[in-house]
């Protein structure tokens, strides 16, 4: 029965031999494309290096670059295919190439050595033009170059049009390590001239503070524009036609100083022009009743990076602080304010003194420092347990006689007024600014760049084309395994599908990677709505002061109880409460009514 099984599993196994054709080993090759080759100044390419089929692992190519020309990488990427029989592999080295000064540059040959044979590139020629021949320069500034840690430093995004560009999509700021960065401003335009030449120029502006001394660097923006011949497909919204311009700011180093040595008692993390002022909210309070004390810095320097100064009284609790900030718009040299906020709460009567806190910073406009003189501030305080002889007489404590009855009166509701005032901001910002930006502009810029790649070549470099927009849809969710095998086919078998049911295929694959854009409610009708309700808040949140009806019923009820006329006094507060409840000032009576009729019911009988 064993033999029978082994001369069985024999004669299948000689079956599927024979059933399947030996599998056929492409030969070797070697080449070297640019993806341009005519560049801009400052503008960047592609070199590709693929070697096809190699047997075993092939060597890293060297980049040797004539001096005009700075390159990075390679990054390498491998492929495998088996198509009709034919198993097909290749390896690609990737570099990085930036045409630093103009010129016609010749690149290669390069030589690769493969399972011990040596294969030769071809050579390549890239051509870098004049930065005066661009349509569009960008250049990213800071001032000053050479700051103090701390110092308020305004970077500035340029962009200078020679001519009409429009907007590919696709921008990113300088990214800014060490720096603490506030956010860029709005973009504004304006006209000039640059060497002779007439010049649009679109720029935007933020506020960056560097953290520690040394030399920090600001890294390159880069932006990406439409040369002329662009349109929008008034179909898809997207940009097509002319030529996708991608520009690149240069790096800038920033050598940041260290804050010199001989900092002054009171030495905070302040560098800037700046002023300080401080100030009690009144002059005069009870024991009983809170304090606000207010710091006010004001000026040019980094103020959001201020930590709230210590402060510690002998006459006084402090309490939680808070900071309020007023600052300039963004990008601005402007000076703003920040203001730390303390509650204290007086420990005894009399003339109760809050002594200066010293408080130094840094201007580097002088490169000293500098301290505050603020004087030193005093409010005179009541004890809670003293009373004028009318209010001794009454049957009410001092600190409850002292708080006349505002019935019907209401204070201003801050949270309501904040509410509002978001509404209102809101309601500006969506006119100013109008739609939100798309989170996937840049996506979308990539992907109308592969659809009039796809739909414009021919031959070769449609296969290409495709072959990389195809990975772009699968990288997206799209399922393309089988336009990937006919377009590989196509590319390295020799077998060419239909080029045409390809390219409508495919278009039809990326169209579909990512959701259509989505147009939401109106801008004007939000701002419109959210106009609205701030003004309704406004019109809710206002103060309300009290009934005079009222509040002389509460004056008649008070001069009761100056008479000892308990019984009607409490009846008139009542009759008060009744038509205006919420009176702290009323609240208090009633409650020490109520006190004082248990304590005379719980006194024992004289006698």
């Amino acid at each position: 029965m064993r033999g029978a099984l082994r001369r069985l599993g024999l004669m299948c196994c000689v079956a599927f031999a024979l059933a399947v054709p030996g599998a056929a080993i492409a030969q070797t090759r070697v080449s070297a494309a640019l993806r341009s080759t005519t560049i801009g100044q400052g503008e960047s390419t592609v070199l590709t290096i693929s070697v096809q089929n190699p047997e075993g692992s092939p060597g890293m190519p060297p980049l040797v670059l004539e001096r005009g020309l700075s390159g990075a990488g390679p990054m390498v990427s491998r492929n495998m295919a088996f198509v009709n029989g034919v198993s097909s592999s290749s390896v690609q080295f990737a570099y990085e190439l930036r045409g630093d000064d103009p010129g016609r540059y010749t690149i290669g040959p390069f030589r690769i050595k493969v399972g011990g044979r040596e294969y030769v590139t071809r050579p390549l020629v890239l051509v870098v033009r004049r930065a005066s021949e661009l349509p569009a320069r960008l250049y990213v500034d800071v001032q000053p170059r050479e700051p103090y840690v701390g110092q308020l430093v305004q970077v500035s995004e340029r962009l200078v049009q020679f001519a009409e560009l429009a907007d590919a999509g696709d921008k990113a700021p300088p990214p800014m390590p060490g720096f603490w960065a506030e956010r860029f401003s709005d973009i504004f335009e304006y006209r000039g001239r640059m060497d002779g030449r007439p010049v649009g120029v679109v720029e935007s502006r933020a506020r960056i503070y560097p953290l520690a001394p040394g030399v920090a660097t600001i890294g390159r923006a880069h932006i990406a524009v439409a040369t002329g011949g662009s349109s929008v497909d008034p179909l898809t919204g997207e940009l097509t036609g002319g030529r996708i311009l991608v520009l690149h700011s240069d790096s800038m180093p920033v050598r940041v100083k260290p804050l010199p040595p001989g900092a002054p008692e009171g030495s905070s993390k302040a560098v800037g022009v700046l002023t300080l002022s401080w100030a009690l909210d009144r002059g005069h309070a009870s024991q009983d009743q809170a304090l606000q004390l207010q710091l006010d810095v004001r000026g040019l320097g980094n103020l959001p990076l201020l930590p709230t100064p210590a402060l510690s009284l002998e006459d006084f609790e402090v309490f939680a602080s808070a900071v309020d900030d007023s600052f300039a718009p963004p990008g601005e040299l402007a000076a703003g304010r920040r203001r730390f906020q303390w509650t204290l709460v007086p420990r005894r009567s009399g003339t109760l003194r809050v002594p200066p806190i010293p408080y130094a910073w840094f201007d580097p406009a002088a490169a000293v420092y500098r301290s505050a003189a603020l004087p030193e501030l005093s409010v005179e305080v009541l004890a809670a347990a003293g009373a004028s002889a009318a209010a001794s007489a009454s049957a009410l404590p001092p600190v409850i006689a002292a708080q006349a009855p505002r019935p019907g009166a209401r204070e201003a509701w801050a949270w309501c007024f904040a509410l509002a005032g978001l509404c209102v901001g809101f309601a500006l910002r969506v006119l100013r600014g109008g739609s939100a930006p798309d989170p996937l502009a840049a996506e979308r810029a990539t992907q109308s760049e592969w659809l009039r790649a796809v739909g414009f070549t021919r031959g070769g470099d449609f296969w290409r084309a495709a072959d990389e927009a195809a990975a772009w849809a699968e990288a997206r969710g799209q399922q393309v395994l089988r336009l990937r095998e006919e377009i590989a086919a196509a590319r390295y078998g020799g077998v060419a599908p239909a080029e045409d049911d390809v390219r409508r295929r495919l278009v039809e694959r990326v169209s579909e990677a990512l959701p259509p854009l989505r147009k939401g409610v109106p801008p004007a009708l939000r701002a419109g709505v959210a106009g609205a309700i701030g003004l309704a808040l406004v019109f809710l949140a206002a103060p309300r002061g009290p009934e005079p009806k009222l509040v002389a019923a509460a004056a008649r009820a008070d001069q009761f109880a100056r008479e000892h006329r308990i019984g009607d006094a409490e009846q008139g507060w009542r009759n008060v409460w009744r038509e205006a409840p919420g009176d702290a000032g009323l609240a208090a009576r009633l409650s020490h009514s109520a006190l004082a009729e248990g304590r005379r019911r719980r006194r024992p009988p004289c006698g």
